[in-house]
């Protein structure tokens, strides 16, 4: 065997460090042979933290000794409470085969200190799977989305802003690093003695740092919820319990407490009370008042076992957005469903404008529209099975999300309340589940033309948002118009091949991602589950 001693003949000394004065070398390193090791020998001049490896003749890494910091409980095989170290090599590799490639060289350093470098598979304007959509002022768009963990139905959501054209914008929930730890209290995060927020993770399938009342399979909202997004840019939506919660337009909580109180315990079997399916699969919609004093809510169900089965609350409700409740009922009647005009049978849709309130009652056939100042009935447009509804303040013309058959669903425009002229339509994508529970779902952004109307994702549609425009003379379905490059959804399982290096990475359900480490190059892409 060739001497490894002389194979060490270079010793490589670095530092990268930030500290005004980095520690020092106080005995350089030396190597010596001993047998058929190499015995390596430095001395420092403070606890610090240091790193060994072996070098072949290109510089690749081969071995890697040590790494740590010095003090009272280094890594082996660095010596505790000691500055000076000396370690040995046995000529082998990483994989323990004698290592190739020499002469070789051992590189010690010290006062290592991690920077950021970049985002490997990262895309601002990629998402996981949308849930749900609203529209806040200025046409932002709030896209709830969930993040995958190990399980697509297990992960929680996330909540994304972006601008009308689909570029992001800002991320609220997880809520921002550096927010003022005392806008995120009612999380239960709590601030260091250095400064650094720290968030409290309250379930371990949806990894959430907000406490919430969680349904079946980490299900942290329900499938088919429609928020709403007052004047100031506060996102309101409804979860188990039923509650009303809510974040401000900086990530930052309105309350004292994330859960709101418990809505509606006097009305018996709300779905959204229950667990299960029963939570889940509910359909409530949001609206706040033109004053940003109430938020109305609506799409609730009551009894127990499938969905089918259960039985809509027939009216709309009304809660002080400060207090988050009680709730009362603001119009129908919560036992008497109609058609008549101040009653209610269904109702599902909700949208305010210029002091209207506008309700889609599928059941009944009609969107009607009622005084926001005293629940006045104003008027109704006739249309079968109307889901969702959205009105342009400025010229009162309402757009209807209608469902036409087991899957299928239509967009409809009328001129206005009055004359309820329909003036087109659009087949929107079909969705693979069927029969459609209540996929097909609508947020209208009248805030410039033209008029964009905006829908989470489909089941089995291959578009991860949709997004229709007005021109005022048709609808144009544009799709998805997010960037397309890769967003890695639930990263996990990191891997690293030391050998060739490579990255291994698990993201977007169960596909495996080969990744180049000197380039961040996605190299290859094996799906798991269909393997």
């Amino acid at each position: 065997m060739k001497p490894i001693w002389t194979a060490l003949a270079t010793v490589l000394l670095a530092a990268t460090v930030s500290a005004a004065e980095p520690p020092v070398f106080t005995r350089k390193p030396t190597s010596s042979q001993s047998g058929d090791r190499v015995k390596i020998d430095f001395t420092v001049d403070r606890e610090t933290d240091v790193a060994v490896t072996v070098e072949d003749a290109g510089g690749k890494v081969v071995r890697h000794l040590a790494a740590g910091v010095l003090g009272k409980n280094p890594p082996e095989p660095l010596i505790p409470n000691k500055l000076a170290q000396s370690l040995e090599w046995d000529g082998k590799d990483d994989h323990g085969k004698p290592a190739r490639g020499g002469p070789f060289k051992v590189r010690v350093q010290l006062g290592m200190k991690p920077a950021f470098d970049d985002f490997l598979m990262h895309n601002p304007d990629g998402s996981g799977e949308v849930s749900s959509v609203a529209v806040g002022s200025g046409g932002s768009l709030y896209v709830f989305h969930r993040d995958g963990t190990a399980n697509g139905n297990m992960g929680g959501h996330k909540l994304k802003v972006y601008d009308r054209d689909g570029k992001h914008q800002k991320v609220l929930v997880p809520f921002p690093a550096d927010l003022d730890p005392k806008k995120v209290k009612g999380t239960g995060a709590f601030q260091t003695a250095e400064g650094h927020l720290v968030p409290h993770v309250h379930n371990y399938e949806t990894l959430s740092f907000y406490p919430d009342n969680v349904g079946v399979r980490g299900r942290d909202m329900p499938e088919y919820s429609c928020p709403a997004v007052d004047s100031r840019g506060r996102i309101y939506w409804l979860v188990k319990g039923p509650c009303l919660v809510a974040v401000e337009s900086d990530g930052g909580l309105p309350y004292d407490k994330f859960l709101g109180p418990k809505l509606l315990t006097d009305v018996k079997d709300v779905r959204l009370a229950g667990d299960g399916s029963q939570y889940w699969s509910d359909r409530p919609c949001l609206a706040v008042s033109g004053d940003d004093k109430f938020v109305y809510f609506a799409g609730l169900f009551t009894g127990k076992g499938d969905y089918k089965s259960a039985k809509p609350i027939s009216c709309v409700f009304r809660v002080d957005a400060e207090k988050r409740g009680p709730a009362e009922v603001f119009v129908g009647k919560l036992d008497t469903p109609g058609r008549e005009k101040d009653l209610l049978t269904s109702p599902r849709g909700l949208a305010v404008a210029k002091g209207l309130l506008y309700v889609a009652d599928p059941e009944a056939g009609r969107v009607v529209a009622f005084k926001e100042s005293d629940r006045s009935y104003v008027g109704e447009i006739a249309v079968k099975n109307p889901q969702l509804v959205g009105v342009d303040p400025a010229s009162g013309a309402v757009y209807v999300c209608a469902y036409t058959s087991t899957q299928t669903a239509d967009l409809v425009k009328f001129n206005n309340l009055t004359e309820r002229k329909e003036l087109y339509r659009l087949t929107l994508p079909r969705t693979g589940q069927s029969p459609n529970a209540g996929e097909h779902r609508i947020a209208v952004d009248a805030s410039a033309k033209p008029i964009r109307i905006w829908m989470p994702r489909l089941y089995g549609n291959p578009a991860g948002l949709h997004c229709i425009e007005d021109t005022g003379e048709k609808f144009v379905y544009k799709g998805d118009p997010r960037s397309k490059d890769l967003w890695a959804s639930g990263p996990r399982d990191l891997s690293f091949d030391r050998a060739n290096g490579e990255l291994y990475v698990k993201a977007n359900g169960d596909k495996l991602y080969r990744v180049d480490e000197k380039t961040g190059e996605v190299k290859a892409a094996l799906d798991i589950a269909r393997v």
